[in-house]
């Protein structure tokens, strides 16, 4: 899941933004992180965050052989994320 999360944060090198979501992954995983950024005259902390943004693919089923299952890969924590903004404060939460 490394090099998924790191491909969203190599984007972060060339572009700016406050929230940073990749998809196609099948992958469920979210995080915050604080950026220092030059504000004139000084430095001020800025959240961002960063998340794949997960599925409902179920890799194992009864009945059922998905691609997934037949790459043996790892059953994925399925759902979705989500991301609390709270303009007022400029405060950023994310939730798996």
């Amino acid at each position: 899941m490394g090099s998924k999360i790191n491909r969203a944060m190599e984007i972060a090198r060339d572009f700016d933004a406050d929230i940073y979501l990749v998809g196609h992954t099948h992958e469920l995983l979210g995080f915050r992180k604080i950026k220092l950024v030059n504000d004139g005259d000084r430095m001020k902390e800025k959240k961002v965050i960063f998340a794949l943004t997960g599925s409902f693919l179920k890799t194992y089923s009864l009945n059922s052989h998905s691609y997934g299952e037949a790459s043996l890969y790892p059953p994925p924590k399925t759902g979705i994320v989500s991301i609390l903004i709270d303009a007022e404060r400029k405060d950023l939460h994310v939730i798996e």
